[in-house]
Formats: C-alpha cells, sequence, structure tokens
C-alpha cells in the first residue's frame, strides 16, 4: 500500500492516469484512516479536487448523486461550471462541454440563469410552470447523465485532469439487503451511478466486508483502469511488531528519550527504549487480544493514555491501565479458556432439562476442552436475545444469579423479539400452554425486575414481525425462535 501510494503521488497523478483502488478487510483495519491518510498527502502536494465521500446514510441514488455533487462543490467546479454556462448562452457550445445533450438543452429552457440550473441539478425545480422538465430526484437516468456530463466538463475545464474522490462504507449500498432501508432497485441505480463516476474520475475505494467475492461482481467494469485491490486484516505476529516500531517513530522525540529515566520499574513493570511509551508487559498482553485491528489498538492506547494520564500524571501506559481499557471498549477480545488457551466465540452453558428444576444451571465450560469457564460470563454477556424456551425455563436469570457479582458491574442488554411476544399471546389462548405461559411471564416480571434496579436495559418488540404461515407453525413447533431478528 506504501508502494502504491507512492506511486500515485509521484508517477500517475503527474500524467494525469485515470486510477481505481479497492480497499476491503475487516472493521477497524485501517480503511478509513488510510482514505484520510491518502487524502492529507495529495492536499500537502496541492492536489486542489481530491473530495472525502462517506456513503453512510445513503438511502438512494438520489442521495448518492448528492454526495457526489457536494463534492464537486467543495472543489469549487459547480460554481465555475455555472459561471462558464452562464458565459456561453449557446447550447451548442454547452453541449460541446459537457459531450451531451442534456445540458445545453435545460440551460436553454431556463434561460441560461445559474442559479435556476442550479435548483434544477440539485433536485429543486423553481417554478410549478417548469414541473414538465425531468427531475434528477425523480429520475436516476437523468441524475446519472447529469453526473457523467458534469464530470466530462470537469475533464475538460482542468486541464484533463480527473477528480478524486474517497468513497468510505461502499458496503452500505452494496450489501444483500442493502442497508439503510435501500430497496432493490434504488441499490440497482445506485450501483450504475458508482460505475459513472469510475468512469470519469480517480477513485478509492473502501468496502467494510473480509470477504470480498461477494462483491466482485460490482466491480468488474472497472478493471480496463489502472486497478488495484488491497485487503486489510487483523495484526499478526509479524505486522503486530511492525505496527508498534512505526507508531513509536512516529510518536516518540528521540532527542528527548535520552532524558527519560527508563530504570524504575512502573506498577512492577519494566519500560524500555523500544516499548516506551508502553511497558513490555502490556505490549505481551496487546499481543493475546482476539481482536487487533489497527483501528482498535489505536482506539485502546489513546483510551488507557487518558486514563493514565489523569490518574498517575505519566505518559506511560501499563498492562493495568490497557486491561481496563479492553474491558470497557472491547470485553469480549479477552474471552481466552484459561485451560487450552483457545480463543472463544461461544461457552456452553448447560441448563437441566427442561421439566426438572427450571433455572438450574449444570454447567459452565469450555466447548473445546470442557473446563469450567464461569470466570468469562462477565465478559460474554453484553447482549441477550431471548426466545420463549430460555423465558419458560427462567434461563435469564440464572444466568444473571451466576455471575459473580449479580450483573452490578455492567449492564447487560436484552432483546425480546416480537415473534416471542406474539408466541406468548397465543399461549394466553391455549389451555395446554397455560403453565409455560405462566412461567414466561414470571422470567418476564424477573426481568422488568433487573431493569429497575439498573442491572439491565430491556429493547422490546424488536425485528420483524413473524408471518401468517410461521404463526401457524409455531402452534406445533418452536420454529418461531428462529426468526432472524
Amino acid at each position: 500500500m506504501k508502494n502504491w501510494l507512492q506511486n500515485f503521488l509521484t508517477r500517475w497523478l503527474p500524467m494525469k492516469m485515470k486510477v481505481i483502488a479497492l480497499f476491503y478487510g475487516v472493521s477497524g483495519a485501517g480503511k478509513t484512516h488510510f482514505l484520510k491518510h491518502t487524502q492529507w498527502h495529495l492536499i500537502k502536494t496541492g492536489e486542489p479536487f481530491v473530495a472525502y465521500v462517506d456513503l453512510r446514510k445513503v438511502a438512494s441514488e438520489y442521495e448518492f448523486y448528492l454526495r457526489i455533487l457536494e463534492a464537486l462543490a467543495r472543489f469549487g467546479f459547480i460554481e465555475d461550471f455555472l459561471d462558464k454556462i452562464s458565459n456561453l448562452k449557446d447550447s451548442r457550445s454547452i453541449n460541446e462541454l459537457t459531450s451531451g445533450v442534456r445540458f445545453g438543452w435545460v440551460a436553454k429552457q431556463f434561460g441560461f440563469d445559474p442559479s435556476r440550473i442550479s435548483s434544477w441539478m440539485y433536485g429543486r425545480l423553481p417554478y410549478p410552470k417548469e414541473r414538465w422538465i425531468q427531475s434528477v430526484k425523480e429520475d436516476a437516468d437523468i441524475s446519472r447523465t447529469t453526473l457523467s456530463e458534469l464530470l466530462k466538463a470537469f475533464f475538460k475545464m482542468n486541464d484533463r485532469r480527473f477528480p478524486i474522490f474517497l468513497i468510505d462504507h461502499v458496503e452500505d449500498i452494496l450489501g444483500e439487503p442493502p442497508k439503510n432501508y435501500m430497496s432493490k432497485d434504488a441499490k440497482v441505480e445506485t450501483i450504475k451511478h458508482l460505475r459513472t463516476i469510475g468512469e470519469y474520475s480517480n477513485i478509492m475505494i473502501a468496502l467494510d466486508h473480509e470477504d470480498y467475492s461477494i462483491y466482485r461482481q460490482h466491480f468488474s467494469d472497472f478493471k480496463a483502469s489502472n486497478y488495484s485491490e488491497f485487503r486489510l486484516s487483523s495484526l499478526e505476529s509479524g505486522t503486530f511488531e511492525e505496527f508498534f516500531s512505526e507508531l513509536r517513530n512516529c510518536i516518540v522525540d528521540e532527542s528527548k528519550l535520552s532524558a527519560v529515566d527508563l530504570a524504575p520499574l512502573v506498577d512492577n513493570e519494566r519500560v524500555t527504549e523500544s516499548s516506551y511509551p508502553l511497558t513490555e508487559d502490556c505490549i505481551g498482553f496487546l499481543r493475546t487480544l482476539r481482536t487487533k485491528q489497527p483501528g482498535i489498538v489505536l482506539t485502546l492506547l489513546n483510551h488507557a493514555l487518558r486514563a493514565s494520564e489523569e490518574e498517575s500524571d505519566k505518559e506511560l501506559i501499563t498492562r493495568g491501565f490497557a486491561e481496563k481499557a479492553v474491558r470497557t471498549l472491547i470485553p469480549f477480545s479477552l474471552v481466552v479458556c484459561s485451560n487450552c488457551k483457545l480463543k472463544l466465540n461461544q461457552i456452553n452453558i448447560d441448563f437441566l432439562p427442561k421439566h426438572n428444576r427450571p433455572c438450574t444451571i449444570l454447567r459452565i465450560e469450555c466447548p473445546l476442552c470442557n473446563s469450567p469457564a464461569q470466570e468469562l460470563l462477565p465478559l460474554v454477556l453484553d447482549r441477550l436475545v431471548v426466545d420463549t424456551s430460555a423465558l419458560v425455563d427462567l434461563c435469564v436469570s440464572a444466568i444473571f444469579e451466576r455471575r459473580p457479582d449479580r450483573g452490578e458491574s455492567q449492564r447487560v442488554t436484552i432483546y425480546i423479539p416480537k415473534a416471542v411476544r406474539d408466541e406468548l399471546a397465543g399461549w394466553e389462548k391455549r389451555m395446554e400452554m397455560r403453565a409455560a405461559s405462566r412461567s414466561a411471564l414470571t422470567e418476564l416480571l424477573r426481568m422488568q425486575g433487573l431493569r429497575r434496579h439498573g442491572l439491565a436495559i430491556i429493547e422490546d418488540n424488536i425485528g420483524r414481525e413473524p408471518g401468517r404461515k410461521e404463526k401457524v407453525l409455531a402452534r406445533y413447533t418452536n420454529s418461531v425462535d428462529r426468526i432472524i431478528i
């Protein structure tokens, strides 16, 4: 990635080549950081036409269009373009500038008035009598054509240079289903808009997903350009050492390090020139974490450093401060079996059979070596989704009773799906389910007690409504518990 950035800044950009790059990988691996790092280098070299575009909360192709239009406005290009066409006052000359026919015709309809043309570009038709002019807000083909003509005009007006868009969180529009309540038709049109941007711009795209194969089909049209792909992942043993070495080079002033007394132990932990401002025990602890994305490690270190400055007035990070930061921010990274040292994705909690003394836990153990794992409960109990079986068997309150502090150190979020509420409502009308219904309602009352004492947050009626067939089937099976939330 460093070599790619160097080539982009020193070779491809001066040669006015069109470049497309995709950065994908796990959340926190450093994709957004690299986009901002690239933006900083471009601004530092005097490149005026670079914009960061965040696609979070984009729910339609029109909103995507507006994000790009706003980026072009930040360059100052929209204002220059409107001045240009108002001075030309000739539809043929405007069409030659945009290599299309849309802007010349629209400008003529509005009398080459830049304010009225601007309103049309942003989807705000200025006068009722002109509503017969097709709107970029209502017609995806019109907004896509408008984008392509604007970018072609940009190329001609700026000495045959391409604008540079740093597009982040593209997974919000490419996912299946797409996020932000985007319809399937809107997703298709937005992808077409993205490809239009790729035809007439330099773009660097960040995709927050480790499995790139499911998105590969959307980037096939980019292969004709100078196209590169980079996968960013968690820090492994070799890259972990390199990451800390480069981080240290960025934040430590070697000329002042000689004045720091490294001989005394700090909380019985040793500090060396190679580990400063971390203790060696702290670095060893960070190596054991299950979650080691660069962005997350930086967040942990910032949190630990602030705590160290507040409590000890020292700019040193010990293992104790790092552990506190991890327990606060990413407690799941500490879920490691004390016996087999397996980094656990789950722990097994075995209850007695349904009709044999409910609310009794037999074992809490590692799924691999079956060794006791009760001490891990405070770490893994962050969010609970309950089903009807868990309510009938009083599982939630039983787990709280087995926590070392009975849940007083950390508030747990408990989710009750709509499907579960619907099933319980059906039980109340069936004589044979009255006992199970009373048991479930008793557990719900206990959970409300946990909420009143500040030990839990309850999110009720979440998820989708079960379908009619699912409700009928739930009378005979437990299928309603498997509805995806």
